[in-house]
């Protein structure tokens, strides 16, 4: 039986839940005016409408001729949208040549919806989002009488299988911020959810350069904001990020030196830890030893706090540190953030202070720091953060990222990633501002999360 799709009167007696809709999709996508963006079925062309004002280019694709020829008369306004006639599941797009692709009910239509999503991610850049609007499962009996289509509803568990397969990161599946939940409309019954993820670029080589080259007295990161960044990166009333967040003078004075001379964070994790004697800490990305140093006073001879870094050279120093201070209750491993050399449910408190933001996939970031907490545990980490969308081209900068700023996210997005892990009672408080870059504020926060 050939697939159906909603008439022109199914969208004119939703409307207003379609309009919620196409907002919600469109926030996820963190648009910039400089990005090239893609719309996957032109459907009445409400996407398109909403999507073409915000980018630079906009590619609109359909399978059928009259649909898009009726897209085409209705955008007509629009000067920078392409039209795009498709045939099968191949997408006449370039490779790595958008950075948003935005999908509508498209998924259902295809026999094979992990092909058709590693289609779509073939044509997205490093870092390019997808997002995807789709029918939950299972749909109703009313919706189903009116559909023959191979998807009739996608589990939310399979959705996000497929979009870890076809090489996405970072991935949501509706996000619990704001009116996004509100966007079915009830008279309709149409239970739709909104699915993100990013493509990986690959950074992890050149993060682990550029902190090696701290040890030895040479390269940048977070210790000097921006330092790295090319000079198509604009950095205005840049902070110094050392030494602002809230250390006292007590604390600095209580760590050793050949830890504060390689100091790269952007606040005091500590702060708001609550720390108590005998609990067991986890520092992601503990560098030279800062924060593991303070927090073994603070948990005493009992305690215990485990760093973790990626780096050789800084794990060599934090624990020539540890045995010249006399240190007998920290221990440093060498691990990634993104599968902690950590056992399940072992840790009271998990801190990190401007690391996490180094990291590709932070979702999975924070599903290992949810891993390894105890039952009630608690997470209080400080990073750097965007006040809105990222700059493509700032997105790509490899030393941007050393520079603990291209691989920053807006601070709702970071928020979510925290949410769908697990935890509860997430709070954010904007601590140190760091400037304004290609015209989006950047800012430090501590973020407190419980499992």
């Amino acid at each position: 039986m050939k697939a159906t799709h909603p008439s022109n009167e199914d969208f004119t007696r939703t409307a207003s839940a379609w309009e919620r809709l196409r907002g919600c999709a469109i926030a996820k996508a963190y648009l910039h005016p400089s990005m090239i963006a893609a719309n996957l079925g032109a459907e009445a062309g409400l996407m398109a409408a909403g999507l073409a004002p915000l980018v630079q280019q906009l590619h609109v694709l359909e399978a059928s001729a009259e649909r898009l020829a009726a897209a085409r008369q209705k955008l007509g306004a629009f000067e920078n949208i392409r039209y795009h006639l498709t045939d099968g599941p191949a997408l006449p797009l370039p490779d790595a040549s958008l950075d948003a692709v935005f999908a509508h009910a498209h998924l259902r239509h295809n026999p094979d919806p992990l092909a058709a999503l590693c289609e779509m991610v073939r044509t997205l850049k490093p870092s390019g989002r997808l997002v995807l609007t789709e029918l939950d499962a299972p749909a109703s009996p009313p919706l189903l009488s009116k559909m023959a289509e191979p998807w009739q509803g996608i589990e939310r568990p399979q959705i996000h299988s497929w979009l870890e397969q076809a090489g996405l990161i970072n991935l949501l599946v509706d996000s619990t911020s704001g009116s996004c939940q509100e966007a079915a409309d009830e008279q309709a019954k149409f239970p739709i959810f909104i699915a993100t993820g990013t493509k990986r670029m690959e950074v992890h080589a050149a993060v682990q350069e550029s902190y090696a080259g701290q040890v030895q007295g040479s390269g940048c990161g977070c210790v000097e904001a921006g330092c790295c960044t090319p000079g198509t990166i604009s950095l205005e009333a840049v902070d110094t990020m050392v030494w602002d967040g809230g250390y006292s003078l007590a604390e600095k004075a209580e760590i050793p030196e050949d830890a504060a001379l390689i100091s790269l964070g952007c606040g005091n994790p500590l702060a708001l830890a609550g720390l108590k004697p005998g609990e067991t800490v986890l520092d992601i990305g503990s560098g030279g030893g800062i924060d593991v140093f303070l927090a073994a006073r603070r948990v005493g001879p009992t305690g215990t706090v485990i760093g973790v870094d990626m780096t050789p050279a800084m794990l060599q120093r934090a624990r020539r540190a540890a045995e010249n201070g006399g240190y007998t209750n920290v221990e440093f491993r060498h691990g990634y953030a993104e599968k902690l050399p950590v056992l399940d449910a072992s840790v009271d408190v998990v801190i990190s202070n401007c690391v996490i933001n180094l990291t590709e996939d932070k979702g999975k970031v924070f599903q290992e720091v949810f891993r390894v907490l105890k039952e009630d545990g608690r997470m209080e980490v400080n990073d750097v953060v965007f006040g809105g969308a990222v700059p493509s081209a700032l997105r790509a900068s490899l030393s941007g990222w050393a520079g603990c700023i291209s691989g920053a996210l807006p601070e709702q997005e970071y928020l979510d990633l925290v949410r769908q892990a697990g935890f509860r009672e997430v709070q954010a408080r904007r601590s140190t501002s760091h400037g304004i870059s290609n015209g989006v504020p950047v800012y430090s926060v501590q973020v407190s999360a419980r499992k």
